[in-house]
């Protein structure tokens, strides 16, 4: 889908009994740098923030700010992190939609208070606001399947945080944004992102991430990425472009199979 630049549209917010319907569509960096993030610190709790937008009736997730690793609970620091983001948000037409968290125990995929305090926060700024849930089993050098879990909120009071409907089902529509064209996203399979996941990993991008703990201790690090980011985008556009061609190509059999037949 595919806008005018140099059109600026309002996001539109969805009227609260409409937010369980909300179709979540996720970029492919984002994903994978909130993994990268988790695998680089295995025994500890991480978190972060996910910037996005309502794109039509869609919520795109574009990117993430890791945040901590060393401590994941609300403290003053939340707050600068939260004026960061939506300083950087701003000049790119996005907001902070949301929250994913790793929690230190391997096997504990659940929802802890204190994510659910962070979540619902989020969430009286931009309605719409979902929280990934990382699932620590799956992140992993080969990782194959989907590794979050993806919650919104169906309560009056923004602390009844269940699973979406569409990703309950280890589904989530995952895109690839193009920089030259604002808004212009192109939908790919899953497998490239997962394939683009195991790639970094074994290249050992995790060592190059940076979140704000690490920020903090030395401040001439880039708490957004902007390498990794490029090096992400370029790795998953040469996994898309593969992709495509093996499809061309098992078309262009089916297509000769069927004139031979005929």
């Amino acid at each position: 889908i595919c806008r005018n630049p140099s059109r600026k549209v309002e996001p539109y917010i969805f009227p609260k009994h409409n937010r369980r319907k909300t179709k979540m569509k996720c970029a492919d960096v984002a994903y994978v740098k909130a993994i990268l993030h988790a695998f680089k610190h295995p025994s500890q709790a991480v978190c972060g923030l996910l910037l996005g937008k309502m794109e039509y009736e869609a919520l795109l997730v574009t990117d993430c700010m890791p945040l901590f690793h060393l401590q994941t609970t609300i403290s003053p620091m939340f707050d600068v992190a939260l004026l960061q983001a939506k300083a950087f948000c701003k000049d790119k037409g996005t907001t902070v939609v949301g929250y994913y968290v790793a929690n230190e125990a391997l096997h504990d995929d659940k929802l802890s208070a204190h994510t659910v305090k962070v979540a619902t926060r989020i969430e009286k700024t931009f309605p719409n606001a979902v929280v990934w849930q990382l699932i620590n089993t799956r992140i992993k050098p080969d990782s194959d399947s989907l590794a979050i879990t993806v919650y919104t909120s169906s309560g009056k009071d923004g602390k009844n945080w269940t699973p979406a409907s569409n990703t309950t089902d280890g589904r989530v529509d995952f895109v690839q944004l193009h920089s030259w064209a604002d808004g212009c996203t192109v939908p790919i399979h899953s497998d490239v992102v997962f394939g683009t996941l195991t790639s970094a990993i074994k290249a050992f991008r995790f060592k190059g991430l940076v979140d704000l703990d690490d920020s903090l201790d030395h401040i001439s690090q880039d708490v957004w990425n902007v390498d990794l980011n490029a090096a992400l985008g370029l790795s998953i556009s040469a996994g898309t472009a593969a992709a495509a061609l093996v499809g061309a190509a098992a078309a262009a059999i089916v297509c000769t199979s069927s004139k031979k037949s005929s």
